[in-house]
């Protein structure tokens, strides 16, 4: 990626830039003044002045001193805490948390330099379906499926297609976004892929998915359905003649509710079959885990009944 106005790769790029201390340093700032009173409370009471403290400010200052003096305790289990994440994530192969391992991993994991070739494109136009809040959501799950892309070891070949209108300006307006290692085009898949091309993913498809095909382009839907919109995508595909499909998620895993996942979801599946070939795996990596079925309610305990020698009546459970 290009340097503009001075601002460093690492400034622009949202995944790069991913240091929380500047959003610790002003969290702490709201905390300053308070501290600096209860000194000055404390004070006045070690110098007698307790006539002008209530006792509902003593059992305020001594409650904060407890936790003051718990504090070091606190900074020692929450480093411990992040230690565990850092090896975890390490274990999972993830990139490190460092801003300059960051900055130097990421950059190996360009589109351009990956392994994988498979194309992934989000069709973004449904801007006129969407209120602004879902036009805010399908945006966040945008940048979700960024992230993730941006973060795997061999990414996705990722397009954002028919990206204009409402959506596009809101997207413009966050300063960096136009840097993103991704293809982003206000023209139809059909200009950029030809029909014979793509496969557009929809729950509702009778088609399934067994494999992933490399030469061909997978379409996620941006739309943020709530029910109401269900089966637009299938329709949009059928009036297009377009080749459809749904993931194989009936075939490897059961749901608890309807089984649309946001688009996020969709791509990280994606992602994670092309790292694992495995789509049990790569479902149940990224769906949550209040939406899938735990083993006891796939397969529930019925209680039968039987009637022995002496007419009482038992029960047995299988």
């Amino acid at each position: 990626m290009e340097v503009h106005n001075g601002m460093s790769e690492m400034e622009l790029d949202p995944v790069l830039n991913s240091n929380d201390n500047s959003l610790s340093s002003a969290l702490c700032y709201g905390s300053v003044d308070n501290e600096c009173q209860w000194r000055e409370e404390r004070c006045a009471v070690g110098d007698g002045q307790t006539s002008s403290v209530s006792k509902n400010q003593l059992k305020k200052m001594k409650k904060r001193e407890r936790w003051l003096s718990s504090r070091q305790a606190r900074r020692q289990e929450q480093a411990a805490k992040r230690k565990q994440r850092k090896l975890e994530a390490r274990l999972r192969g993830e990139p490190s948390s460092s801003a300059g391992s960051n900055r130097k991993l990421l950059k190996l994991s360009s589109m351009e330099l990956s392994a994988c070739r498979q194309r992934v494109a989000i069709d973004m136009s449904f801007d006129e379906l969407m209120n602004e809040r879902d036009l805010c959501k399908a945006l966040n799950q945008l940048a979700q499926c960024y992230a993730v892309n941006r973060r795997a070891k061999n990414p996705l070949q990722f397009h954002v297609v028919n990206f204009r209108g409402t959506s596009r300006v809101n997207f413009n307006n966050i300063p960096g976004n136009n840097n993103w290692d991704v293809q982003l085009s206000e023209e139809d898949y059909e200009q950029l892929f030809g029909l014979w091309n793509v496969v557009y993913l929809t729950s509702e498809s009778p088609n399934v998915v067994h494999e992933l095909d490399e030469s061909k382009v997978y379409i996620i839907g941006g739309l943020v359905d709530h029910n109401h919109l269900k089966g637009r995508c299938l329709e949009l595909a059928e009036q297009r003649r377009m080749a459809h499909a749904r993931l194989p998620i009936d075939e490897h895993v059961k749901m608890n509710a309807r089984r649309v996942l946001s688009i996020n979801h969709v791509f990280e599946i994606l992602l994670r079959y092309t790292e694992t070939k495995n789509w049990q795996l790569a479902i149940e990596t990224v769906v949550p885990k209040r939406k899938l079925q735990t083993q006891q309610q796939q397969h529930p305990t019925v209680a039968t009944s039987t009637e022995n020698n002496n007419g009482h009546r038992t029960s047995s459970d299988d």
